[in-house]
């Protein structure tokens, strides 16, 4: 049987990262990867991640782990991280490596920079029928007092009515007409 993904019609396009020379140093092996442009330093070694948001990974011979290759350049640069923080890219590019384009952040500082669902959610002021979110519920979710309200009280007329099932109600008594 053939592959269906090789063909003239079809291409299959694998990324291969190159290999550092034999007998580098640590600091010289990571260089190897770097491309430095005239705004970013990009890495051309290893990534891996999600899809679509892969980091560059840099393997540490001496610790025996991989480490974000973005991570190591910072620590080389400006010393270790404290537990808490890690570098946020102010490029918004994740394959760059370069030191000054980085700050040390909190997590949830670094989560609410970003383009995902929490950031974009943690941007609105209003709710989706246009009123400002006022309160926070017993959850901690943002919610505005006005829809709430409509929703409480739709609820309260919703179930003030005799609840029946085939003509009868709950409570087993016929219902008269």
């Amino acid at each position: 049987m053939q592959n269906p993904m090789v063909g003239p019609d079809k291409i299959r396009v694998v990324r291969r990262y190159r290999k550092a020379p034999r007998g580098l140093s640590e600091e010289e092996r990571f260089w190897f990867f770097v491309n430095k442009t005239e705004t970013c330093w990009l890495w051309t070694g290893h990534l891996a991640g999600r899809s679509g948001h892969k980091y560059g990974h840099f393997w540490l011979k001496g610790k025996r782990k991989h480490v974000k290759a973005h991570t190591w350049s910072f620590v080389q640069a400006y010393g270790p991280i404290e537990p808490g923080y890690e570098p946020d890219h102010l490029c918004r590019v994740a394959i760059c490596v370069r030191p000054d384009h980085m700050e040390k952040v909190t997590k949830r500082v670094n989560i609410l920079r970003g383009i995902g669902p929490t950031a974009i959610n943690a941007k609105k002021t209003h709710c989706p029928r246009g009123h400002l979110y006022d309160r926070v519920n017993n959850k901690g979710s943002r919610e505005c007092s006005t829809c709430t309200k409509k929703i409480q009280l739709a609820r309260y007329h919703r179930t003030k009515q005799p609840r029946t099932k085939r003509g009868w109600t709950w409570n087993r008594k016929p219902i008269v007409s």
